[in-house]
C-alpha cells in the first residue's frame, strides 16, 4: 500500500535555480520506509528519485532529493511524495508526517 503526501502551489513556484529539496519527516515506523519524490511541473512530471528512511531509528529525519538542471523554467504546481514499506507489512499504510520542505539553491 502506498501513502502519499502532496503540497500544491497556486501559483506555481519556479525551481529552475533550486539544486535540491530537503524534506523533514517525523515517523514512529520501526522498519525502513521507501520515499519517492515527484515534482508536478507545467511541462510534465519530474522524477527526483527515492530514498530510505527509518534506518537510523530516529523520530525525525531529513531526506534530500536533487533537482535536475533544466534549460527551460521549472514551474512546479505540486510536490508529491510516496511512501511504501518495501520489506515488512507492504500492505499497511505508513504512519508519517511531513514537517517541512527546504529549497536549497544550486551549489550548496
Amino acid at each position: 500500500m502506498t501513502t502519499v503526501a502532496v503540497q500544491e502551489f497556486d501559483p506555481p513556484i519556479d525551481l529552475t535555480h533550486c539544486g535540491k529539496v530537503v524534506v523533514t519527516l517525523t515517523s514512529n515506523e520501526v522498519t525502513p520506509v521507501m520515499a519517492s519524490m515527484r515534482l508536478v511541473a507545467e511541462g510534465g512530471i519530474e522524477e527526483l528519485g527515492a530514498d530510505v528512511l527509518g534506518m537510523k531509528q530516529a523520530p525525525q529525519e531529513a531526506l534530500e532529493f536533487s533537482i535536475p538542471v533544466t534549460a527551460k523554467p521549472l514551474l512546479v504546481r505540486a510536490i508529491r511524495i510516496s511512501f511504501q514499506r518495501p520489506y515488512l507489512n507492504p500492505d499497511q499504510n505508513v504512519h508519517i508526517a511531513v514537517e517541512q520542505f527546504t529549497l536549497a539553491p544550486r551549489g550548496r
